[in-house]
């Protein structure tokens, strides 16, 4: 199919910047729609192999940041097509853009919802960003749902799988093919440790990216921009309460 690098840094287990467990962990997804690209599977995974640097405290000697990958096959899964990375632009090239997961929803169109660094030079902040594809992975326009970025606090509670974050998120569409668009999942560390999980986007034609409360946001653009969303400020919620929970929707 294509070949795959781990993501990075190797102290024994590969792990991102903050501390963060990653391995491939892959995400398909099949299309189910009355278009003709029905009966096309898609397959989804973080992967190191585009942008590395050295780093002595890694056991391999270099840190791959990750980009998020789709591979796609038009004929059951017995050839696969070239990788196309999803996070595009000069600000992913030295942060990590990791866990991604993909879905198809009723009209074919693709979408790509993974963990994003891109406005944080330091690669230690994190973002929530969706993509999406209608002509089956060939352009993507991409948008941040997250309304704060957050900070890597995976590491905190040693009671539990510390270290993890996105292993079973998932992306997906309505099973019965009556409504368009994706919904999914996502950790949040915004208030300081990861113990929120807020619905993400469906992702549907609309004029804007409004949140639950009615409020505009910015806007998908034509490309994966790393300014299709202001950068939101790393601040936690007033005590005791948690994120909102927001649906997005996608300009045409």
């Amino acid at each position: 199919m294509t070949d795959t690098f781990p993501v990075g840094g190797n102290q024994g287990r590969q792990f991102l910047q903050g501390i963060i467990r990653v391995t491939e962990f892959p995400s398909l997804a099949l299309d189910r729609s009355s278009r003709p690209s029905r009966g096309t599977l898609y397959v989804a995974w973080n992967d190191g192999g585009r942008v590395t640097i050295p780093d002595f405290e890694s056991l391999s000697g270099v840190y791959s940041f990750s980009d998020a990958l789709l591979v796609k096959s038009t004929d059951g899964g017995a050839t696969f097509g070239p990788a196309t990375q999803v996070n595009r632009g000069a600000s992913t090239d030295f942060t990590d853009q990791y866990m991604p997961a993909v879905g198809v929803d009723k009209n074919g169109d693709v979408g790509v919802c993974y963990y994003d660094r891109r406005h944080d030079a330091a690669n230690f902040l994190i973002d929530r960003r969706c993509a999406r594809s209608s002509d089956g992975g060939d352009h993507w326009k991409s948008l941040q749902v997250n309304e704060r970025s957050s900070p890597s606090t995976e590491f905190q509670d040693f009671e539990v799988a510390y270290g993890y974050q996105g292993d079973y998120d998932t992306l997906t569409g309505d099973f019965l093919n009556h409504h368009k668009g994706l919904l999914g999942a996502y950790a949040d560390n915004s208030l300081g440790s990861q113990d929120g999980i807020q619905p993400t986007a469906g992702i549907r034609r609309r004029p804007a990216l409004t949140t639950s409360s009615g409020s505009t946001g910015c806007s998908a653009p034509s490309t994966d921009s790393p300014t299709s969303c202001p950068r939101a400020p790393a601040t936690a919620a007033p005590p005791g309460r948690r994120p909102s929970a927001s649906t997005t929707t996608w300009s045409p």
